[in-house]
């Protein structure tokens, strides 16, 4: 039997268990965290996952199911009941010891419970990369959220102003903004947030990233934390996509070389404006973007002269479900930042 296909039959039954056995804690007036502990076959994969930290795994996939990274403290939302990221952290950092935690949460919808659980602690930096459009759910996460209190800083919202977003677009993000701050950060743990519905055709999300570019971002992050990474699985509205995606995420946690993109696109202007804008809020609490901000700042655009160039821009293809292609109008920088994103593209490819 296929990877892919035992994934999928995964990704299903897990669903089904674990909204049999949340619903059921629901019903019962028990302690939340022993509910959750006793009930919830979802939490105990992700807690099996953390076991990094006791340095008997060196990183883990946790199939989760339902999602979490909406779910509040004392509220659900979003198809979350419980928020098994956030919580995890939590026990990380107060029990098991853990200094310094990432979370990154790369689902296209803002993971606002995250977000609510760390917003003033600077022992865990939430990033999150996802659509800020109007309207888009759940309609939280701008770039000036940044934390409060000891937390100021540690909460990086990269939002995104429209969907249509693509590998580069997220490559570039990685290599431009995420990357410099985690190694500054020096984290523990990385906990990856990781929704598909960002994948290029998930009926929801509208964007174009494919298993290869999820696979380059995990690659990355392998190189953070001495490789102690975890990934729990979040939204995803395409069965497909989430398993394709899923499939080249896992495999490079067992140690193959990322898959080689197919392309390398320039990076829109929304993108690079997104990337600038969030850097900038974050300049203050962070040396490593100061030569980024002052190479980017006289090309810093407002949201008219954004809009403006996407209306006025290039054709880009992107492949579609059916294996032609779809072309459609959008603004991209040229070949001066292209070139720099490229490299950061193909990271690791050649390695033994």
């Amino acid at each position: 039997m296929s990877t892919l296909l035992i994934l999928r039959r995964v990704l299903l039954v897990r669903s089904l268990l674990s909204l049999s056995s949340m619903f059921e804690h629901c019903a019962q007036p028990t302690d939340l965290t022993q509910g959750i502990s006793r009930h919830s076959e979802s939490f105990r994969c992700f807690l099996d996952c953390c076991r990094v930290v006791l340095g008997k795994a060196l990183n883990g996939v946790a199939v989760v199911r339902p999602p979490g990274h909406h779910a509040e403290p004392g509220k659900s939302m979003g198809f979350c009941l419980f928020n098994s990221v956030a919580i995890a952290a939590k026990m990380a950092t107060q029990i098991w010891g853990v200094g310094r935690i990432v979370i990154l949460d790369w689902d296209i919808h803002h993971g606002n419970g995250t977000e609510k659980a760390f917003y003033d602690d600077d022992s865990v930096l939430v990033v999150s990369l996802h659509r800020n459009d109007d309207g888009f759910f759940p309609g939280t996460g701008s770039t000036d959220r940044i934390g409060a209190a000891a937390g100021r800083g540690f909460n990086l919202n990269i939002a995104w102003p429209k969907g249509d977003m693509t590998d580069s677009d997220y490559l570039a993000a990685f290599g431009l903004l995420i990357l410099p701050v985690l190694n500054q950060f020096k984290p523990d743990l990385i906990m990856v947030s990781a929704g598909f519905d960002a994948a290029q055709g998930d009926p929801l999300g509208g964007c174009h990233v494919s298993p290869a570019g999820f696979s380059q971002m995990t690659s990355m992050l392998s190189c953070v934390a001495g490789g102690n990474l975890v990934v729990a699985l979040e939204g995803g509205y395409s069965l497909s996509a989430m398993a394709n995606s899923a499939e080249a995420v896992t495999r490079v946690l067992l140690g193959e070389p990322p898959v080689r993109l197919p392309a390398v696109r320039n990076v829109s202007f929304a993108a690079m404006n997104t990337i600038r804008k969030t850097s900038f809020m974050h300049l203050p609490h962070w040396s490593c973007l100061a030569a980024f901000a002052q190479v980017m700042k006289p090309l810093l655009l407002t949201n008219q002269e954004t809009n403006e160039a996407t209306l006025a821009g290039s054709k880009r293809s992107y492949p579609s479900t059916d294996g032609s292609s779809d072309e459609e109008d959008d603004g991209t920088f040229g070949s001066d930042v292209h070139g720099s994103v490229e490299g950061v593209g193909h990271m690791d490819d050649s390695q033994d």
